[in-house]
C-alpha cells in the first residue's frame, strides 16, 4: 500500500510585510487588509496532487472587492522584492493560469476553500502550470 501525502506551504503578505504562514493545505487565512493597500502577495509551494491559489476579500457588508482570478500577475521564479508595491515585473510575471470550475479547489464537495463563497473566485496558479512546483502571485489593487 502506498500512502501520499501533500507537502504545502503557504505565504502571504500585503504592501510587502508578511502576515501569514503555514503549512496545513486545508488552512483558510483571514487577513486584515487596511485601505488604502496597493498589493497583495502569495507564495504557494505544492509538491504533490492538487495545485492552486484561491482568495477572496470582501468589505463589511458582504460585498466582493477582490476575488482570485486572472488580473493576478504570476511567475514561478522568485525574485526579490516580488512581494512589494514597488516592484517592477518583468517579461516572466503573465497573467494568473485560471484552472477553471472543476478544479478540485473549487468543486471538490470537502474542499475547505469553499468558505470563500464568491461565485467569480477561481483556483489560479502560475502559466506554467504544473510544471511550477511553486506559484509567486500578485494583486494590484491600486
Amino acid at each position: 500500500k502506498q500512502w501520499y501525502q501533500r507537502r504545502v506551504a503557504i505565504t502571504a503578505g500585503i504592501d510587502g510585510v508578511q502576515k501569514y504562514t503555514d503549512t496545513n493545505w486545508q488552512a483558510l487565512a483571514s487577513l486584515s487588509v487596511p485601505s488604502p493597500t496597493r498589493v497583495i502577495a502569495v507564495k504557494c509551494s505544492d509538491h504533490a496532487g492538487a495545485y492552486g491559489i484561491a482568495a477572496g476579500m470582501k468589505d463589511s457588508e458582504g460585498n466582493d472587492l477582490m476575488v482570485s482570478d486572472n488580473s493576478w500577475r504570476c511567475a514561478g521564479v522568485e525574485e526579490s522584492g516580488w512581494e512589494k508595491p514597488d516592484f517592477i515585473e518583468g517579461d516572466n510575471w503573465k497573467p494568473a493560469l485560471d484552472q477553471g470550475d472543476r478544479h478540485s479547489l473549487i468543486s471538490h464537495p470537502r474542499s475547505p476553500w469553499k468558505q470563500i463563497n464568491s461565485a467569480d473566485s477561481r483556483s489560479i496558479w502560475t502559466s506554467g502550470g504544473g510544471n511550477d512546483r511553486t506559484a509567486y502571485c500578485r494583486k494590484i489593487l491600486i
